[in-house]
This record gives structure tokens, sequence and C-alpha cells, in this order.
């Protein structure tokens, strides 16, 4: 891990609220051993993200997996957003973290992330925030076949490419560009 949160004076608190796409969610319930129910009726905040417009993780002072001995408890399950995004308390401003968050996963986890915030922000304006089996099946659906779109794919990465710290965005990369 990069930053040990544990050892931060915030103890979790930095975060204004945790995006959560539907494909972190069934990543999260494969590992877990709970239902796709349960998930959004104990995990899910019933009002939407203000950053992404999507799913969001319920919070009071820390997330809803965040405990008080300072650590989150599902550090290898975590949502893709706080995978990619950086400690705010090590940035100084909002045009840094921007950078930092697109320089951070692979080219190929960085897009799937993008698309399945996209799909996760159209499932909500057609469902609002709640289950609905087949709405979320089709959603995965699409979310894989999205990510599947090289053409796409290439233009994500002509977007990230100035943000990144490795170049790994070259293979990607139209040759006649």
């Amino acid at each position: 891990m990069l930053y040990d949160c544990s050892e931060c004076e915030t103890q979790g608190a930095c975060a204004v609220e945790t995006p959560i796409t539907l494909d972190d969610i069934q990543f999260m319930v494969r590992n877990l051993g709970i239902s796709w129910q349960v998930f959004f009726g104990e995990k899910i905040d019933p009002l939407p993200s203000t950053m992404t417009g999507g799913l969001k993780l319920i919070r009071d002072k820390h997330c809803v997996f965040y405990e008080p001995d300072k650590r989150c408890t599902i550090i290898e399950l975590r949502p893709m957003h706080c995978r990619f995004t950086p400690c705010p308390k090590r940035v100084q401003t909002k045009e840094v973290i921007t950078c930092l968050y697109l320089g951070s996963g692979t080219v190929e986890e960085q897009f799937r992330h993008q698309v399945a915030l996209d799909v996760t922000r159209q499932y909500v304006r057609e469902y609002g925030i709640k289950y609905d089996e087949s709405a979320v099946s089709k959603s995965l659906q699409v979310i894989d076949r999205l990510v599947e779109d090289r053409v796409a794919l290439e233009y994500f990465c002509n977007s990230i490419a100035p943000f990144r710290y490795v170049d790994d965005t070259l293979p990607f990369k139209n040759p006649n560009c």
C-alpha cells in the first residue's frame, strides 16, 4: 500500500463520499459471500453520488467498510475509486488529484472503471437506487461489451496519456497518429 491510512489523524474520514460501480459490487458480492439485495440494502446510500451521479457507499464519518481501529475491512476488495484515488492529505489541489487519479491503475483497469461509471450512472437514471436483478445483469453485460471496443480504448488512452507517470498507453495508440 502506498499510504498507510491507519497512521493518519483523519482516521479514514478524508473522503466526502465513496462512489461505487455495478462492476465493483459484482466483485465484492462474489468475494464477500453476500447477495446483491443485502449489498444494496445495507451498503448503498439511498441518494446518488454527487461526484458521479451513480451509486455510493453509505458513510457517516467513515465508509461503511471502515473499522474504528483505523483500517479498511475490505482492502483487497475495495471499489476502484478507492484503489485509484490518491490520499487527499498528500495532494494540494484538485487539479493534481485529477492527474494522479488518471495516473493510477493499469490502462485496462482505468478504462473498465470509466465504462462502469457511465453504465452505473445510466442504471441509476433508469432504475434509481434499488436492486433490479434483470437491469443489473444487462448493465454488467453492457460493461463487458463496451470494454472490448478497441477504438474507445484508444480514445481513452489518448485522453489520459498526458497524465500518466508510465506511458503504458503506447501499445493502444494508432501508429498513424
